[in-house]
């Protein structure tokens, strides 16, 4: 049946779209987004947020929590904008004008500031408000379901998205997931111990429980085990803490800022030209030669920094002595996130996989360091015997008689801790229904496929969402943690708000094609064109 005019001008006037997920990569996308629609496309569009949680903004990583929970990163360069890296520098001195707190943060060096999660929460809930008043004075309409999506299912026809929650079931043209982190992987099967906490956030109100332990492991040793271990020192914990991990690798401290580095030999030309040399691909020698060189221009050595260090005490202490100034090796890293997606996307699939063996450890230790204070208390604990990091891969005894978590390690023997915490951070793949309910439903249903390096398969080049086919579908994108094993470094903000800019760009040239075609279809009818 041939559609009418008014059926046709129909389907192409309004655009609806679902978010799912409310932190801060639902708040990246909906900035971009409003801000790429013009006051005559608004008829084209509606949205509607998903986010379980009361608060829409702040999501998981930047809850309420502890002042103790700090960012890794200065407060000069935290945004939720892709092409903008100074909106949260520019909210601390908007809201110190009726805040004492923050005029006094106004008045330090923010690049050397590492503000708390929670402060870093305040503000997206407040850059969304702005954006949502930025939306209105538009006409676009955004609504926010206090609900979880629990499937996605596509329609028959092809045209349109069905997301469901335990109580409705709406049609969408367009989906962005964007639902955070996973919750971490239980990789010892402890989950039935009560004594075990699989997912440590938030750490407020949790200091009653591990207060009279007088030993804790924490399973981890990067920046959530950090985080546990700071919070119970400012909490005034007297027990012992043992973090176990296989590398027994801490974070690297970060040092002061500086300018940004401009890359000279790893550059996107650069790589170019090695894959055109090498039939397509990029060979993982020649793309470590590129960083060697990099690295080398700015004095470093790069097999000091990828070095599997022994002994976390003593590294420490030397990492708090060379942290007291800048560090060009840190500048260098900082400036692969303009290459890395493009590197890793052109290496070949035994590379990525030789990456992942031998390098990713010392690669996230080195490029995600915590901030020299929470180094500090870290080293305090160590020098006070309070707290010991071990490299090993614990073995887990989960006897009733005792009625705790044991482990046993070879030449250290057999200790009892009061309480095992998983730190391991945010899973990377998707393993079970509790990992994510709405994801595990999709792979189950085909229209999601595992990525052997992490979260789910996705085009390279829209984000789209690719099925048990092999096909994208550009009505489904997926930006953040889902996505890191099509972009490898996917923890940073910088990033997924990158990407949340790109899927807003593609979303807002198809809604304004398709506001040029309802213009098409209306000079049409006013010339008498039959369609």
């Amino acid at each position: 049946m041939i559609k009418g005019v008014n059926e046709m001008q129909g389907d192409m006037r309004v655009k609806e779209i679902a978010v799912i997920g409310g932190g801060a990569g639902c708040v990246a996308f909906l900035h971009h987004f409003v801000e790429r629609i013009s006051c005559s496309e608004k008829d084209f569009i509606k949205i509607k947020v998903y986010e379980r949680r009361d608060r829409v903004g702040p999501g998981l990583a930047y809850q309420d929590d502890c002042d103790s929970v700090l960012l890794n990163r200065g407060a000069l360069t935290m945004s939720a904008s892709g092409d903008d890296l100074s909106t949260f520098s520019a909210w601390i001195r908007w809201k110190m004008i009726h805040n004492p707190d923050l005029r006094n943060l106004a008045v330090r060096d923010l690049s050397s500031f590492y503000a708390d999660r929670p402060l870093f929460g305040a503000f997206l809930q407040d850059f969304l408000s702005e954006t949502y008043a930025h939306a209105s004075k538009k006409g676009i309409d955004i609504k926010f379901v206090n609900e979880s999506v629990v499937s996605i299912n596509k329609g028959v026809s092809a045209d349109c998205v069905f997301v469901a929650t335990d109580s409705r079931v709406d049609r969408f043209d367009y989906v962005v997931m964007a639902i955070g982190n996973l919750e971490p992987s239980d990789i010892y099967g402890l989950g039935s111990n009560e004594r075990y906490v699989n997912n440590p956030y938030p750490l407020s109100g949790r200091l009653d429980l591990w207060n009279s332990a007088a030993n804790i492991c924490i399973i981890g040793s990067g920046l959530t085990a950090v985080d546990i271990a700071v919070f119970l020192r400012k909490s005034g914990y007297r027990g012992h803490v043992d973090m176990l991990s296989r590398c027994g690798i801490l974070p690297f401290v970060r040092g002061a800022q500086g300018e940004r580095h401009v890359m000279r030999h790893l550059t996107e030309e650069a790589i170019m030209n090695e894959v055109r040399r090498s039939g397509g691909v990029l060979p993982l020698r020649r793309a470590l030669r590129l960083l060697r060189h990099e690295l080398k221009d700015v004095g470093e050595d790069w097999r000091r920094i990828f070095r599997i260090p022994k002994g976390a005490r003593v590294v420490l202490h030397s990492e708090l002595q060379e942290s007291l100034g800048e560090r060009p090796w840190q500048k260098v890293l900082a400036a692969t996130n303009d290459i890395i997606e493009l590197a890793w996307h052109k290496l070949s699939l035994d590379s990525r996989r030789t990456v992942y063996r031998k390098f990713y450890r010392s690669w996230m230790a080195c490029r995600a360091p915590m901030p020299r204070s929470n180094a500090e208390l870290l080293y305090e604990m160590m020098e006070a015997g309070q707290l010991r990091v071990l490299a090993c891969s614990p073995c887990f005894d989960l006897s009733p008689q005792s009625g705790m978590i044991c482990r046993d390690m070879g030449e250290e023997g057999r200790v009892n801790y009061d309480y095992v915490i998983n730190a391991t951070g945010s899973g990377r793949w998707v393993r079970s229904e509790r990992s994510s309910p709405l994801v595990w439903n999709m792979l189950n249903d085909a229209i999601a496929v595992e990525d052997e390096f992490g979260g789910v398969l996705v085009d390279f080049d829209t984000a789209s969402l690719i099925d048990s086919r092999g096909i994208p579908d550009e009505r489904i994108r997926v930006i953040g943690q889902l996505t890191s094993g099509t972009y490898f470094f996917v923890s940073s903000l910088e990033m997924v708000a990158r990407k949340a800019r790109l899927v807003a760009e593609q979303m807002a040239c198809d809604i304004k094609y398709c506001g040029m075609l309802t213009e098409s279809v209306d000079e049409k009818t006013r010339s008498g064109v039959v369609v």
